[in-house]
């Protein structure tokens, strides 16, 4: 386990017990994190899948009932924390996106306050992050389940909240006027950057691999191939997941997705074959089971999708078997006419 890790774990665990707010956190090389919450973990479940594992949480010795599954155990969580370092690393931007779904899924369960903890440090948190986060809590209604998503790099607010549970209780106002405050400098972080450099928010979601389409689809593109799901020394599925969510919810925070519309997750360096292979063979994996089975959007390959001009498909091929890195300058000029097309709706879906 990184020692970046251990660090953030013993600021959490310096925060303490604090009534009958009890600590559940593994400090060294334990992997009892990744088990079930109802097995002493830190991982929780929504839909039948297993999101990652988080860092820490404060619970209360009263029995909770994990949704979906109706599996009971003795300790309630209240307040459930993913914590990173990577504001202080050169990988701050994907290292960021890569951990979503770790303090989503207890929020999803409802009743739980998930925390995504970004340690303060050289870089800033990533502001569609911020307002990703900040859209999920208003399109999964955090008030009405009595559960939030924060983000904070700010570790004295997770010692308040703490403190405020710990005082008060989990449903008491003055907690939830916390909340709404960081929900508020969330959503500001996000404002701030946007209103430096945009006037439209479509174009905001251009500038993030995301586009509408002449029938009212949205689409995100990301340029992950094969060996991005099964190298596990790229780790790039955790990414992938990540960009999915945000896209999903910068577009459903602002309703802008239809009913009964999906967002339209294009992968242009993969084809149809290697999807099924990878659905076959990846079945322990978790972050390619929430991403190939969600109702939030399609994953779809190179063969979904006609370009008008035809010699654009021909010049994306070769790099489905090349080191994008290495081919850094001549992937971002196919990069870029994919772009152009998405923008320009130079494309159709091949039913």
């Amino acid at each position: 386990m990184p020692k970046t890790d251990d660090i953030i774990k013993q600021e959490l665990t310096n925060i303490g017990n604090y009534k009958d707010l009890k600590m559940r956190g593994f400090i060294g090389s334990s992997n009892y994190d990744q088990q079930l919450w109802i097995e002493g973990g830190l991982t929780f479940r929504y839909n039948g899948k297993s999101y990652g594992s988080n860092d820490f949480a404060w619970y209360k010795e009263e029995e909770w009932t994990e949704p979906g599954t109706g599996d009971k155990c003795d300790s309630k969580p209240i307040i459930v924390v993913e914590g990173t370092d990577c504001l202080n690393t050169r990988s701050y931007g994907t290292a960021q996106i890569q951990r979503f779904h770790h303090a989503y899924g207890p929020f999803m369960n409802g009743g739980i306050i998930g925390i995504y903890y970004l340690k303060e440090g050289e870089y800033e948190v990533r502001n569609d992050l911020a307002a990703a986060v900040y859209f999920a809590n208003i399109v999964e209604k955090y008030k009405d389940r009595k559960a939030a998503y924060l983000i904070t790099s700010d570790i004295n607010d997770i010692m308040k909240l703490v403190k405020l549970v710990g005082d008060h209780g989990e449903n008491d106002p003055r907690v939830w006027m916390f909340i709404d405050e960081i929900l508020e400098k969330m959503k500001n972080h996000f404002l701030e950057h946007f209103n430096r450099k945009f006037s439209l928010y479509e174009e905001y979601l251009n500038k993030h691999y995301i586009f509408k389409n002449n029938n009212g689809n949205w689409v995100k593109y990301i340029g992950a191939k094969e060996r991005s799901f099964t190298d596990s020394s790229i780790r790039y599925g955790h990414i992938v997941l990540g960009e999915a969510f945000v896209a999903y919810y910068l577009l459903a925070g602002k309703g802008l997705l239809s009913t009964g519309k999906n967002v339209k997750y294009i992968f242009p360096l993969l084809n149809e074959q290697e999807l099924a292979s990878m659905k076959a063979t990846l079945t322990r994996d978790k972050e390619f089971a929430i991403l190939t089975d969600s109702i939030y959007w399609d994953v779809l390959t190179i063969d979904d999708i006609q370009f008008s001009d035809t010699t654009l498909k021909t010049a994306i091929l070769p790099f489905r078997q090349k080191d994008l890195n290495k081919e850094r300058k001549a992937w971002n000029v196919v990069r870029s006419r994919i772009e152009e097309a998405l923008k320009n709706n130079n494309y159709s879906f091949i039913e």
